[in-house]
């Protein structure tokens, strides 16, 4: 199934690694894979950027998603292990300073 921006995608890295592969030969290495990255996508169509964007910003909800999803597993398996710890603010402050 093709993905809105996948043909876009495949061209940045294609890009990429070009810009890379020059800066690997260069006698400095000071151009980053982040500039060359930033570079390739300046160079697509505008349009192209905007669906970029859009598939970015739709992928970094999923990973938030799935770090919060993560983090309450583990925070239910404190619970159920009975490594959690229930209090107020001043009991927390013990806590952490305790440790």
């Amino acid at each position: 199934m093709m993905v809105p921006g996948q043909k876009s995608l495949q061209s940045i890295y294609s890009q990429i690694n070009k810009i890379v592969q020059f800066g690997d030969n260069m006698a400095t290495h000071t151009y980053s894979p982040f500039q060359a990255a930033i570079d390739a996508v300046e160079a697509l169509p505008v349009e192209d950027r905007r669906d970029l964007l859009e598939i970015l910003r739709a992928r970094m909800a999923e990973d938030k998603r799935e770090e919060i999803a993560a983090n309450a597993a583990e925070t239910l398996a404190a619970v159920r292990e009975n490594r959690a710890r229930f209090g107020d603010l001043e009991e927390l402050k013990k806590d952490l300073l305790d440790d």
